[in-house]
């Protein structure tokens, strides 16, 4: 019984370490403390086509642009703009085959805040189909974003009235 007094203790003790820990730090991690300086949203019309094997699609629709910027009191760094793009009212159509396409997702980025900044992002265009195989493609919108960066305030957002590529490599 002696010997197996040393291992009681220890265990003890690190379940009394373990709650007090839980019970202290709390379940959330830590949150970074920022200031938001602005928020807008905006819908910016879209069409282009994707050239490329096995047929060219064309895709028309609009994108949801939500930006925020934000300033780190702590540190002082530059303010920087959280860009949220929401791509599900892209959608498209197979010249050849009119098999439609969508576009189910978005994207997010973060940039330092400039007067005029031009942001270009890849999402994928999925096949709505069933049998068969087809697989999503690629598409690139070209955004051009103005902001007053004084104020930390947006001004406009455009984005590339058409888009002509090639299939990109996955």
């Amino acid at each position: 019984m002696k010997r197996l007094r040393p291992w009681f203790n220890l265990v003890v003790l690190c379940l009394l370490v373990g709650i007090a820990g839980w019970l202290v730090g709390g379940s959330k991690p830590a949150q970074a403390i920022v200031s938001i300086a602005s928020e807008g949203t905006t819908v910016i019309p879209y069409s282009g086509t994707v050239e490329g094997a096995p047929e060219a699609v064309f895709l028309t629709g609009s994108i949801l642009v939500r930006t925020k910027v934000v300033r780190d009191p702590d540190f002082g760094t530059p303010p920087r703009v959280l860009y949220d793009f929401d791509l599900s009212g892209v959608v498209g159509k197979g010249l050849r085959s009119g098999v439609r396409y969508s576009a189910p997702q978005g994207d997010r980025l973060i940039r330092p805040i400039a007067a005029t900044d031009k942001v270009e992002i890849t999402f994928p265009i999925i096949p709505n189909r069933t049998g068969g195989i087809l697989t999503p493609r690629q598409a690139v919108a070209t955004f051009t974003f103005s902001f007053n960066a004084k104020a930390g305030t947006f001004a406009r957002g455009t984005v590339s009235p058409a888009v002509t590529l090639t299939d990109l490599p996955l």
